[in-house]
């Protein structure tokens, strides 16, 4: 929705108390930005109010411009937080953060469970700065946290990225990576070195990375050494570490006809690489391992899907021995 969209249509806000039993809440620029400095004060405040409500228990913001994050402060009530594309009004940032006369919006706590963030560095930064400032929100408890790669580096996440991690890190028992892209003129780079940092994650026990396998073919910038290297370190010492569960996406997007599957996979060595290292002692609680390959194209479902789930299976003796590896297209 477009900043038109809201203020050509007023009366809306007049229905927003009636939405009582609303508990996730999703707000969003889609195909293009939502300048929230473009929104009426009406209509900013009857948002904050609705954000504020403590039955809202899952708030998703993405493609927003100019939002002033200083009542999130007293958002303590949320147990999933999302935030993408996010660029805030930083000009409270330093000096008093928080308006005297801002009172809490709920007195219900929680610690948020659930986060995901991806190019929103400074929205990071200026949420982290509300935890030394008396407010009742807090990402500190972590336990289930995604992060997408698009513009990493270009959106300052490095810094609030890290601060982070030394916060929720002990607590973390669930880690998506996700390397995206978004539209084809954007070059791949490679991964951030904390991305990919598992050894910092003691009680890690679920681990997922989505990576966009033709595009990386395309630029030739094939990650999967720096995810061999992850789990390389994993295995290092040799004491079992508390990850049961592993998955790797694959995404194809729109390839075309001569595109091969089969072909793709019997070009890495990793499949190989990759039992190996799981096949040591630190990773004697892993349960699955699975290996997804997503796309709408047909070419997934045809004969092309039984030869090359063979032949990563092939290359992963170990793995299917123990009857952890699971092979899906869809």
């Amino acid at each position: 929705m477009t900043p038109q969209w809201f203020n050509d249509h007023p009366y809306f806000i007049n229905l927003l108390p009636l939405l009582t039993a609303v508990t996730n809440l999703v707000i969003c620029g889609n195909w293009m930005y939502l300048d929230w400095e473009l929104l009426t004060p009406e209509w900013r405040i009857a948002l904050y109010d609705l954000m504020a409500r403590p039955q809202i228990s899952c708030l998703k913001l993405s493609e927003i411009l100019n939002i002033n994050l200083v009542p999130f402060a007293h958002f303590g009530h949320l147990n999933k937080l999302f935030l993408k594309n996010i660029a805030p009004d930083t000009s409270l940032k330093d000096g008093a953060p928080f308006p005297l006369a801002l009172q809490p919006f709920s007195r219900r706590s929680k610690k948020i469970q659930s986060l995901r963030v991806g190019a929103c560095g400074e929205a990071l930064d200026l949420l982290l700065s509300t935890m030394n400032n008396g407010g009742s929100f807090d990402i500190s408890h972590v336990t289930d946290l995604s992060v997408g790669t698009y513009c990493f580096d270009e959106e300052k996440m490095a810094d609030p990225w890290m601060s982070l991690l030394d916060l929720c890190c002990k607590n973390l028992q669930k880690y998506r990576v996700i390397y995206e892209m978004l539209g084809v003129l954007f070059e791949l780079t490679s991964f951030h070195p904390s991305l990919l940092n598992l050894q910092r994650f003691p009680n890690l026990v679920d681990f997922s990375i989505l990576l966009d396998f033709k595009r990386f073919a395309e630029f030739d910038c094939f990650p999967m050494p720096q995810v061999l290297a992850a789990f390389d370190g994993l295995s290092k010492p040799s004491n079992p570490i508390s990850l049961t569960t592993i998955k790797i996406e694959f995404k194809f997007d729109v390839p075309d006809a001569t595109d091969s599957l089969y072909s793709f996979v019997a070009e890495e060595e990793f499949w190989g690489n990759l039992d190996e290292v799981l096949a040591r002692p630190a990773f004697s609680r892993l349960r699955e391992l699975w290996i997804n390959f997503c796309s709408g194209n047909t070419f997934l479902h045809n004969e092309d899907w039984p030869a090359t789930s063979g032949l990563i299976t092939s290359e992963m003796p170990e793995s299917h021995r123990k009857g952890i590896l699971k092979l899906t297209a869809e």
